[in-house]
């Protein structure tokens, strides 16, 4: 079984996922307090371990592999961030060349849904309930037409609470109508939370992140602060078939992180450089 494919999807789960469009020109972007990244200085940084299994028809362990990825904070503006991710792999207790790879990644427009160059109608209002609390949200939805036939992703949207997207949706049915072919589902599932690191304890939130599909589905809990560069703390994973049996299990953890890091400054300098030729 090729470890490297499941190691490389896990890692691509280390950066935020959004449904959100990129922001349009003049359109206001996400504040900077809500983002996971674009809230802290170029220079931030953390270091995070993905532990991966395979398990057979028994359940046994038949294989596993570890990732470590330190992601460096090298730039931030009003539309965009740029990561430096450094990511090694372990598999079968054989080190793999380790891989340095350098994103640009737009700001999610989380903000102005409704304008004129979203993509996004407000289709209502809705209360989400959060341990005792109850929030509420306006509804943002948006519709795509894909080669397999429609996708609906629905925003739940609470502009006085943080975070501010506090569910979200997505279903792709077939061009008939039928069945869902893929259904994703992401929302807030405990707020203020302890969370115990190196550095003291944390406040945080936990999110769980179902996707199904007729081939299988995919369960993730995650854990989040927002005193955390990239605000993943921890996260626990698994892959399912049909029939419900687990065929791949992950679990990853924060190992480190500061706001100074001389490496992503002297990076950040060359970026720059680069980018203004």
């Amino acid at each position: 079984m090729d470890f490297r494919i499941g190691i490389i999807g896990i890692v691509g789960c280390i950066c935020a996922v959004s449904f959100l469009p990129a922001p349009a020109a003049g359109q206001e972007t996400v504040a900077e307090k809500d983002h996971p990244w674009a809230r802290f200085q170029p220079g931030a940084w953390r270091k995070v371990r993905i532990v991966t299994e395979a398990l057979d028809e028994a359940g046994d362990v038949v294989g596993s592999s570890v990732t470590e990825s330190s992601s460096y904070l090298i730039d931030v503006s009003e539309t965009s961030y740029a990561l430096e991710i450094d990511t090694s792999v372990e598999v079968a207790g054989k080190r793999l060349p380790s891989k340095l790879q350098l994103e640009e990644l737009d700001l999610p427009a989380d903000l102005g849904l409704a304008g004129e160059d979203s993509d996004y109608k407000l289709v209502g209002t809705a209360t989400y309930a959060i341990d005792d609390k109850r929030i509420p949200c306006e509804v943002f939805e948006k519709q795509d037409d894909t080669p397999d036939g429609n996708r609906v992703t629905k925003i739940y949207y609470a502009a006085n609470f943080s975070p501010r997207i506090v569910k979200q949706e997505q279903i792709t049915t077939g061009a008939n109508g039928d069945a869902p072919l893929d259904e994703l589902t992401e929302s807030i599932v405990a707020i203020d939370m302890p969370y115990r690191l190196s550095s003291g304890i944390v406040p945080t939130w936990q999110t769980k992140r179902q996707r199904k599909g007729p081939k299988g589905s995919t369960v993730a809990i995650e854990i989040h602060s927002s005193t955390i560069p990239g605000g993943l703390v921890a996260q626990s994973t698994k892959e399912l078939d049909a029939a419900g049996r687990v065929l791949r299990r992950s679990t990853l953890e924060l190992i480190d992180y500061g706001l100074e890091s001389e490496r992503a400054l002297q990076r950040r300098r060359v970026f720059r450089s680069r980018r203004n030729r």
